[in-house]
């Protein structure tokens, strides 16, 4: 509706705010909204591109009531710029804000990471002190070969040394990975917009080749089809 595509390009005049999930998929549509438009079938190769910023820059200036006051031939011409400007930086504006989401997803997942390795410290330390005194009553010389299992046990402590084991294991395992299963549980916020993400038509600066290689490795095992493509990607 001509009403929906009136708001969005209002709002591509909005820097973009912090990153979410749900600003990352308001971007997205305005990048196909821009395609819609047809904003690519735009010619302005006669115009040298400081100067499409510059016209681009004026256009935000003003609301839809103040560009029809100008002549049709500036007003479009401001239009034109406007749109061809945006849509270029509209994908630098995505990446932008994945970055900043990854970024803090990544702290977020360091911070509950250090908030679970602190809480297991003491409990760690008192679970390896019991684990080296059940080694060492195992390994007494002065105890009886003839000790059977469940004295042993009772010695023990069996149920202080079964937790002992468990905080030790979980201890071993935050250290194994624990970073990276704080960053998992984080996935499935940023499922809400990889997807769509994934697909958009990115390009590079040269040298950037490996970059978009992996990019495709990424939609192909986002897509499932990764056992049916060659993703042969050469090492740089």
């Amino acid at each position: 509706p001509s009403g929906e595509r009136h708001s969005v390009l209002f709002q591509l005049k909005e820097y973009p705010p912090e990153a979410s999930p749900a600003v990352i998929l308001r971007y997205i549509e305005r990048y196909h909204v821009l395609q819609q438009l047809g904003v690519d079938a735009i010619d302005v190769s006669s115009v040298r591109p400081p100067m499409i910023r510059y016209f681009a820059d004026v256009a935000k200036r003003y609301d839809a009531r103040a560009l029809r006051r100008f002549a049709p031939a500036k007003r479009y011409t401001l239009m034109a710029c406007f749109l061809v400007e945006s849509h270029k930086t509209m994908l630098d504006h995505l990446v932008a804000l994945h970055d900043q989401l990854l970024t803090k997803k990544m702290r977020e997942a360091h911070h509950a990471f250090e908030q679970r390795y602190q809480r297991l410290r003491r409990q760690y330390r008192r679970g390896l002190l019991k684990l080296i005194a059940t080694g060492n009553a195992l390994l007494d010389p002065a105890r009886s070969p003839e000790t059977t299992l469940t004295t042993l046990l009772q010695d023990l402590d069996a149920s202080a040394l079964r937790y002992a084991v468990e905080i030790c294991t979980e201890r071993h395992q935050l250290e194994e990975r624990g970073e990276i299963d704080a960053l998992r549980a984080r996935y499935p916020g940023l499922r809400r917009y990889l997807p769509a993400f994934f697909a958009l038509p990115f390009q590079g600066e040269p040298g950037s080749e490996q970059l978009l290689k992996g990019l495709d490795l990424v939609r192909q095992l986002d897509g499932g089809t990764l056992a049916n493509a060659n993703i042969s990607i050469a090492s740089g």
